[in-house]
């Protein structure tokens, strides 16, 4: 046997290996491109001018709804609804949404019409909220103002500034963690950074990412919240994070608002649908309801609707955790008492002005 021998055998090993590493791979990325393509046929699709193909018009100042007498026809109880995407309705016929379906409940329960106006855009926040009503919403002369609040409404925030909000631009704030930058996408970075790339062009990465992550923090695997966007959130609800401020800051401009305007504001605080059975952020909801009684502003938390449920039962789409239709019938349920309450208030009111 020559020297040479050992050396062609460990040579030939590892070109056997490199081969079974090279099947390994081409394997496994025929798998994800065939899940892909599967994931991406099973994906709802969203034609132009609907959502997941429910149809979505809009009235002259944008709001997703009919247009409404101005002024308000006398005698008539109106409501604006505020919100983000959840309250919108994505994937959902606007009469299926908590606005309207509001509507349909109290109609008839009044001494006269009740109107409710779904004045929620998808992708705003308090500080947006505030602002809309400033600007569109007041002149539909609500007798009642309702907000509901996603918890998301810290994710995005204008700079802290004594300036005007319309000339400052929108700061994203993902990360609260002591030292964080609180200006940049930490999630842009590190391994999370690259996965997050992936993810925007892949249906399949997008679908996998959250439920893996949920699972290894599950089984103790990872303590990081680069991988939840929900934790990060839960973090965020201190006076430390400037979105908190801003957005404590945006309810108390609503509220003194409609003090002027001498309507009522409530605030509904949704959860988010994720982990329901063990859900984390019970103390979030603490803080905003007790911000919100703190400042006089009646408020209802939604998450005793929603708690110790499956999530994804909740969800539009198996990719889309906005609120689907039994959701909303689920949220407006909720709320209906509180404002049957306010109604019956403001016409208690109305008959006896001196009281």
């Amino acid at each position: 046997m020559t020297s040479s021998t050992p050396r062609r055998a460990f040579s030939d090993r590892l070109a056997g290996f490199a081969r079974n590493l090279a099947l390994v791979a081409a394997s496994l990325a025929l798998c994800f491109v065939v899940l892909e393509i599967v994931f991406r046929l099973l994906a709802p699709s969203q034609a132009p001018g609907t959502t997941y193909g429910r149809p979505v018009a809009r009235n002259a100042d944008g709001f997703r709804d009919h247009a409404f007498a101005m002024p308000k026809p006398a005698g008539t109880y109106r409501i604006l609804v505020l919100g983000d995407s959840f309250t919108w309705g994505v994937g959902l016929d606007v009469e299926e949404t908590v606005p309207k379906l509001l509507e349909a409940e109290l109609a008839g329960q009044a001494a006269g019409p009740v109107e409710v106006v779904n004045a929620s855009q998808s992708g705003t926040n308090t500080v947006e909220q505030w602002m809309l009503l400033r600007e569109r919403g007041m002149k539909y002369q609500p007798d009642l103002v309702l907000l509901l609040y996603n918890l998301n409404d810290i994710e995005y925030i204008p700079h802290l500034s004594p300036e005007p909000y319309e000339d400052k631009a929108p700061t994203p704030v993902v990360e609260i963690d002591p030292g964080e930058d609180l200006t940049q996408y930490s999630r842009e970075r590190g391994l999370r950074g690259f996965i997050l790339r992936i993810e925007r062009h892949s249906v399949f990465v997008r679908f996998l990412v959250p439920r893996v992550g949920t699972l290894l923090r599950r089984m103790g695997l990872i303590e990081s919240v680069e991988f939840s966007w929900v934790e990060k959130l839960f973090q965020g609800y201190t006076d430390d994070n400037p979105g908190w401020l801003e957005s404590k800051r945006g309810l108390r401009e609503i509220a003194a608002l409609c003090r002027a305007a001498g309507c009522r504001f409530v605030v509904g605080v949704y959860p988010l649908f994720v982990e329901l059975d063990q859900y984390k952020g019970k103390h979030v909801h603490r803080t905003i309801v007790d911000f919100c009684r703190e400042d006089g502003i009646r408020a209802v938390d939604l998450l005793p609707v929603f708690e110790h449920t499956r999530a994804q039962s909740h969800w539009i789409n198996f990719l889309d955790s906005h609120p689907n239709a039994a959701a909303h019938r689920a949220v407006a349920a909720a709320l209906l008492p509180v404002v049957r309450e306010q109604m019956q208030a403001r016409q208690r009111a109305a008959r006896n002005p001196s009281g």
